[in-house]
């Protein structure tokens, strides 16, 4: 989903009344993407953000949005952002030497919120959870820079969004 380098803040609860929840998570954002957003082609999303005719089709369909129609804007962020996610699921090296990953158990009932965009994770098991998403504007973080579009941003040295 395209957040334009909004944050993801999903609350999750596990309404399975006998199994839990388990997930395994990585290291935070901040401390990842400078290991390997460079590795998995920040650079070529960074070169798009400045193109011409990226930042017209961008511009083209926020006007467009603005009149009603429901038109998703993809930016530069919002690309490499897609793109790492599947780009770290299928590297071996990442995935072999992912040594601080850490697993957690969610009983029955039990209720939990995580930035998703800032740290890696996977649902090793369980079943029936209701979740809720908030998309939170950078404007209103109190560590905009520890926001991932910001990280990323930096490593880039432009502009994604």
């Amino acid at each position: 989903r395209p957040t334009q380098g909004a944050r993801i803040l999903r609350i999750f609860t596990n309404i399975n009344p006998a199994q839990p929840r388990i997930w395994l998570t990585g290291e935070p954002f901040h401390e990842l993407a400078p290991k390997y957003a460079n590795q998995a082609g920040l650079q070529r999303y960074a070169q798009q953000a400045v193109s011409p005719l990226f930042r017209f089709r961008n511009a083209a369909g926020q006007a467009l949005r603005k009149i009603g129609l429901p038109l998703g804007g993809h930016s530069a962020y919002d690309l490499f952002m897609l793109h790492f996610h599947d780009w770290l699921k299928f590297n071996e090296q990442y995935q072999q030497s992912n040594e601080n990953a850490t697993r957690s158990e969610f009983p029955p009932g039990c209720t939990w919120m995580v930035f998703t965009d800032g740290v890696p994770h996977a649902a090793l098991s369980g079943q029936h959870a209701l979740e809720h998403t908030y998309i939170l504007p950078r404007s209103t973080l109190v560590s905009p820079e520890v926001a991932p579009v910001s990280v990323l941003e930096r490593l880039a040295g432009t502009k994604l969004v």
